[in-house]
């Protein structure tokens, strides 16, 4: 019998898995930060005209292209206004307003020093062994901002 999952559940269960997403890109604990994935995860990375900029197939790639992207800089991720979106035997869909910064060391960067973004992240996730892993996650931009 397959388990479909309750509003409350998906909620609580993707809440606390995006919230600990956030948190652990934001202090670079990189291999926990991975725990968070599914094998199977894709990622994808639109711009403020949908179009898309960066995706990755596997937790591996995403990961290891975040880490030389971000290297020492500080980050920090706020997620607001969850939406469940949809949810079945085993995996939820959800949506969350974003906004992320980031602050690259001073000469880190020719281009710029500060990344200020806004968007939506939108994020499947499966169960699997009492767990609830990302299997999709999309971040399409509204805005971004460069200094």
């Amino acid at each position: 019998m397959e388990q479909v999952i309750t509003s409350t559940e998906a909620a609580l269960a993707s809440g606390f898995a995006m919230s600990a997403y956030c948190r652990l890109l934001d202090i670079k604990k990189w291999d926990s930060w991975k725990d968070l994935m599914a094998g199977e995860a894709t990622f994808e990375f639109l711009d403020i005209s949908g179009n898309r900029e960066l995706y990755f197939d596997s937790p591996s790639a995403f990961v290891a292209a975040t880490k030389e992207y971000i290297g020492t800089a500080v980050t920090v991720h706020h997620l607001h206004n969850q939406e469940i979106l949809q949810t079945g035997a085993g995996s939820v869909t959800v949506r969350w307003s974003m906004e992320d910064r980031i602050c690259f060391d001073k000469g880190a960067r020719a281009d710029f020093t500060f990344f200020h973004g806004f968007g939506h992240y939108t994020v499947t996730f499966v169960k699997r062994n009492d767990a609830w892993l990302i299997s999709k996650l999309v971040l399409s931009r509204l805005a971004i901002s460069f200094r």
